[in-house]
């Protein structure tokens, strides 16, 4: 060890002290690597640097977490923290945080062999927000499922398995379907090294499509640096494989991510990129493309005739669209783009223009048509009900929040939350009604 390093382990001294111990159990890293670096001192100080290297974490990761940028770790960092610390595990607690139900598989193995398994996804794990043991073991599941069908039909394989967790994600949330996502993703780069120049295209192409796909779950988490990590990824090895509509649909998504933070200059600046780089975008891309610029131009105080005008267009576009899902291309690409959708966010685009009562008219024709998954129903919900809210009806927009806030727990839609945090802040004028107390006071 050099001479001015810091020691393996943390100091028996530091190690020991109560409020280490209290941040172990709370698996809160950010506060332990405070701790860590504040009790010690001089060349056998626990730096930042030092910390990521002894934990397996980027420097920038344990700045993240020391600065209070990621409150809870996943089960999987605290592993690589606990060993790179020299912390016994048991300071963790790792069995009263997570109490998985037992598959088959998990009898014979053990929660420690699933662990070390899932940490050879690469890091994969350690980019979930928080990830219990039973979670661990879907994601080696997922990743061992997976690596079976290197030689068979891979692409077909890995594209059928997304779309089951596309179909998933409505109901059960984004918790609950990243890790087959995060192990498809690792077992189709792991293949993609082996493979020969065709299938390598066709694997770089699914990887495209499983990094957008863990990119919106990211954001359904609300987890903004890791969405922009997955659809930099994504971009990538778009790029690689030339699929050059794919291009433009993640460009597409990192201006619909912009709308979380009501940044409607990125938006457009997004949106526009999409359509001018990307030449043949397949026309339900095209036309939420062009939609997106609509909800971008009225944000940025354009005319609403201007706002109009790219709506009209949107809908143009999307009425000479082939009957059929996956739209005239095959990509299956924006498949999910319907008249029903572009209408809700046509309806977006009047409150950001200042006409919430004509959004209100859209809501209540299209809202209930029964085409959304209960969680999308509750997120276009709590849009509504910041219209109402803009249009001074607050015991409406309360009570349609108060209902939807019970789907956005049980799905883990922290976008959906957010959006509720928007209404409460709307609706804090008439914070003597007893509807809108009652969701601020449920909400906390």
């Amino acid at each position: 060890m050099p001479r001015n390093a810091p020691p393996d382990h943390l100091p028996t001294e530091v190690r020991d002290r109560s409020d280490v111990a209290r941040a172990c159990s709370d698996w809160d890293v950010g506060r332990l690597f405070r701790l860590v670096n504040n009790l010690t001192d001089g060349p056998h100080r626990f730096t930042a640097s030092h910390i990521a290297r002894r934990c397996g974490l980027s420097p920038s990761r344990v700045a993240e977490y020391m600065k209070g940028e990621h409150r809870v770790a996943s089960a999987a960092v605290v592993l690589r923290v606990a060993d790179g610390l020299g912390i016994p595990r048991e300071r963790f607690e790792l069995d009263r945080r997570a109490q998985p139900a037992e598959p088959p598989c998990a009898r014979r193995e053990g929660p420690g062999e699933f662990r070390r398994r899932a940490m050879l996804v690469g890091g994969l794990a350690a980019t979930l927000p928080v990830l219990n043991l039973d979670e661990l073991v879907r994601l080696a599941a997922a990743l061992d499922d997976a690596r079976r069908y290197m030689d068979g039909p891979v692409s077909e394989y890995f594209h059928r398995q997304l779309d089951a967790c596309a179909r998933s994600d409505g109901a059960a949330g984004p918790s609950r379907t990243l890790p087959s996502v995060l192990g498809i993703i690792a077992a189709v780069e792991s293949g993609a090294r082996q493979a020969k120049a065709k299938a390598r295209r066709e694997l770089l192409g699914v990887a495209a499509r499983a990094g957008e796909l863990a990119a919106w779950l990211y954001r359904d988490l609300g987890e903004l640096v890791s969405t922009a990590h997955w659809h930099e990824r994504a971009t990538e090895w778009a790029q690689e494989c030339g699929d050059a509509a794919m291009q433009g649909y993640l460009l597409l998504k990192r201006s619909q991510a912009a709308w979380d933070e009501r940044d409607g200059a990125r938006m457009l600046a997004f949106a526009e990129a999409a359509q001018h780089r990307c030449r043949r975008l397949p026309r339900r891309v095209l036309a939420e493309v062009t939609q997106q610029q609509a909800r971008a131009l009225a944000m940025t105080g354009a005319s609403y005739a201007a706002v109009a005008r790219k709506l009209d267009q949107a809908h143009a576009i999307l009425g000479r669209v082939p009957d059929g899902p996956g739209g005239e291309d095959g990509s299956g690409l924006s498949a999910h783009y319907s008249p029903a959708l572009l209408e809700l966010q046509s309806a977006i685009c009047q409150v950001e223009a200042g006409r919430p009562e004509l959004a209100i008219e859209i809501y209540r024709a299209r809202l209930d048509s029964g085409r959304f998954s209960r969680r999308d129903q509750a997120y276009f919900s709590v849009l509504m009900a910041q219209a109402l809210a803009a249009a001074g009806e607050p015991d409406e927009a309360a009570r349609l929040g108060r209902g939807a806030l019970e789907v956005a727990v049980a799905t883990r839609s922290t976008r959906t939350l957010g959006e509720l945090g928007r209404l409460t802040h709307q609706l804090q004028a008439w914070r003597e009604c007893s509807a809108v107390q009652g969701l601020c006071d449920a909400l906390g």
